[in-house]
C-alpha cells in the first residue's frame, strides 16, 4: 500500500527506517540476553573472572541468542507474535517470585535464580506440548502453573542451597536504599540480634 501512495525515494526511507529501528531492537534484546548471563550468572559464581573471558562469554551469549531466535523464527512453532508474547510471559510468571524476594528474603541466592530460570523454561516447554495456550483458560492455568512452581523451587533452592554471606547481605542492603530497612531487619533477624 505504501509502494503504491509513496514516490520510490520516500518509499526506500521508509523501508530503511523500519529495517533499522527492527535490527537495533534486536540487537538491544540479545545485548540485553548477553549481558545477563553474563552480570547475573557467570560473575555470581566467580567473581573473580577476568574481563578476556567474561567477554567471551558475552560473544558466546550473543552468538547462541541468535542462533535460538533464528531457529525458532524458522520453525514455525509459533503462529503468531501473540504466541511467542505469551510464552514469554509464561517464562516470566516461573520468575517473578524470586525477583521479588532477592530484595526482602536474605535466602535468595544465586542458586534461587538460576533454579527458577531453568524450571521456568522447563515448565514452560512441558505447557506448550499438552495446553493450547491460544485459549485464554489453558493460558491462565498455564501461567499460574508456572507460577506455582517458580516458588516452589526458589523456596527449595533457598533452604537447600548455601545463605548468602552475611558481608554480602550486608553490603546490599547498604547499596540499595529503597528496600534498606528491610534488608537489614533481615541481616539482623538472621545474626540473631532482632527478635523474628
Amino acid at each position: 500500500m505504501a509502494g503504491a501512495l509513496l514516490p520510490h525515494g520516500l518509499f526506500g526511507i521508509i523501508l530503511a527506517v523500519t529495517a533499522l529501528s527492527f535490527i537495533g531492537c534486536v540487537n538491544s534484546r540479545l545485548n540485553y540476553g548477553a549481558s545477563y548471563l553474563v552480570n547475573d550468572v557467570a560473575l555470581a559464581l566467580r567473581p573473580t573472572m577476568p574481563a578476556a573471558t567474561t567477554r567471551r562469554i558475552e560473544i558466546a551469549a550473543i552468538l547462541l541468542l541468535t542462533i535460538i531466535g533464528m531457529a525458532l523464527a524458522m520453525s514455525g512453532v509459533t503462529s503468531s507474535i501473540r504466541a511467542l508474547y505469551q510464552f514469554l510471559t509464561m517464562m516470566l510468571a516461573g520468575t517473578g517470585f524470586v525477583a521479588i524476594t532477592r530484595w526482602y528474603w536474605w535466602r535468595t541466592s544465586i542458586l534461587c535464580e538460576i533454579a527458577s530460570l531453568v524450571s521456568s523454561a522447563v515448565v514452560a516447554c512441558l505447557t506448550l506440548l499438552v495446553a493450547d495456550i491460544s485459549q485464554p483458560a489453558d493460558f491462565a492455568v498455564a501461567v499460574a502453573i508456572n507460577f506455582t512452581t517458580g516458588v516452589t523451587v526458589t523456596i527449595i533452592a533457598a533452604y537447600a542451597g548455601r545463605p548468602t554471606p552475611e558481608p554480602l547481605l550486608r553490603a546490599f542492603s547498604k547499596r540499595s536504599r529503597l528496600v534498606a530497612q528491610a534488608g537489614e531487619t533481615s541481616v539482623r533477624r538472621r545474626a540473631g540480634s532482632c527478635p523474628s
